[in-house]
This record gives structure tokens, sequence and C-alpha cells, in this order.
């Protein structure tokens, strides 16, 4: 029905203009991103990214949640549609096999994606182990904090996500989410106003979330998660 326009077997399920409105850009996401072939744009339509991949329009999307990871890629031009689904959370292996089926569909040359994409895994996984050690070493020199622990206790909120609250255990917070019950993130000292948070799902990631002190009181805190999960980083304002 997407390849045909809102058509199947001849029968229109979804007007044709709406689904053209769908594929009409609505910002510029990048250039040139992918790994062997040029990119002369690479744009956001509604829920669709669309670029020029060796000449022929690629509209797609990928999507993701505890436990699997999808992606869906069509090439109209061609009456191609490819749809890859995974049972893990986090993984290359959706990327790699679409390359893999499109190229080959297109008659390009084999690139073997998996070698490819594998090294660029191994290659972040070791980078973030290092980074966490880092953090974590610096961590256990206790190092001082702008403010005694127990000022950074007490609960935070943020409009769209409601309330998190900092309870101080022993030398260290833990922070819960008022709408995410039993997820938390334990929250340790780097120094100053910057704070590890360590969440108990590891799909959230392991971040530094800095603190906003003004005149001797904690105003805020800059909540991330992984990348993964969500680019976008939130304040929270602590109310008590």
């Amino acid at each position: 029905m997407l390849l045909d326009t809102g058509k199947i077997d001849g029968k229109v399920v979804i007007a044709k203009d709406a689904i053209l409105k769908t594929r009409i850009p609505q910002s510029i996401i990048s250039n040139g991103g992918h790994a062997f072939n040029k990119q002369h744009f690479d744009l956001y339509a509604l829920g669709w990214e669309m670029y020029e991949y060796e000449g022929r329009q690629f509209i797609g999307h990928t999507g993701g949640v505890n436990g699997f990871v999808t992606s869906v890629t069509l090439f109209p031009e061609e009456r191609l549609g490819i749809i890859v689904l995974t049972n893990t959370d986090s993984n290359a292996f959706f990327e790699a096999l679409r390359n893999e089926i499109q190229d080959a569909f297109l008659k390009l040359p084999y690139r073997n994606y998996s070698s490819v994409y594998h090294k660029w895994t191994k290659g972040r996984e070791q980078r973030d182990e290092m980074r966490i050690k880092q953090l974590r070493d610096t961590i256990a020199m206790k190092p001082k904090t702008d403010l005694p622990l127990y000022a950074f206790a007490g609960t935070y909120k943020h409009d769209l996500y409601g309330n998190m609250t900092m309870t101080l255990k022993g030398d260290k917070l833990v922070a819960t989410f008022e709408h995410h019950k039993g997820r938390y993130a334990d929250v340790e000292a780097l120094g100053k106003n910057r704070f590890l948070a360590t969440f108990n799902e590891a799909l959230y990631g392991t971040k530094v979330w800095p603190f906003k002190i003004d005149g001797g009181t904690v105003k805020s805190v800059t909540v991330t998660v992984a990348d993964f999960v969500e680019f976008t980083p939130y304040e929270f304002f602590k109310v008590n």
C-alpha cells in the first residue's frame, strides 16, 4: 500500500495525497551520512527519514523499545520494501541487513556491512567502557561537591515527566520517577555540581547529570538517558 501510494490490488485504501503529504520534508537532518555512498541530502518528513541512495529515493524509519528494534524501508521507484525485525534493544544488525538487501537488489558491490558495523560497535563499546571507568575512578576518590549531599535531595519537577525524587542513601542519591514505577538511578558525586547517574535498567545508560546551583541553593538538574532512548536533555526544577 505504501509503495503504491495508498492502493492495494488497485483499490484505494488511503488517499494518495495523504500518503504524499507524509513525504514532504519538514527539516534537514544531515548530509553525507552513509559509509560508502554519497548522500546529497538527508531530510525528515512526517515520520519518515528521506534521502537519496545511489540515485533512488530512500524513505524509511526505525523504532525500538525494551526488547526489540525494527526497521521499515521503502524504495518507491524500485517497488522495493524492506522490513527487519530484531529481538534485542540495541543492535546494528537491523541496519547491516537492510543495507545488504538493498545493495543486492540494486546490484551494488558486496561490502560486508556485518563486518563494518561490528567494528564500529566494538569501537563504541570500548570507548564507552573507558569513559565509564574514568568516571568511576573519580567517584572512588570521593570528590567534594559544591554543597553537602543532603542539599541535593528532595523533589524535582518537570512539566512533562512529573516528579522525580532524589533520596539520600549513604554516600549517594537515588532518583525515582513518579510515572516510571520500578525504574531508578543511583546518582553518585563526581565533584562540584556534577553527578554520575546509573540506571537500574542498562537500556537507559549511565550519564553525567549537572545540577544548577544559585545562591547556595540547588535550583535544578539536567536529566539525560542513553541516546538510543532519547537524545533530548530535560531540566527538572527542585520544588522542595
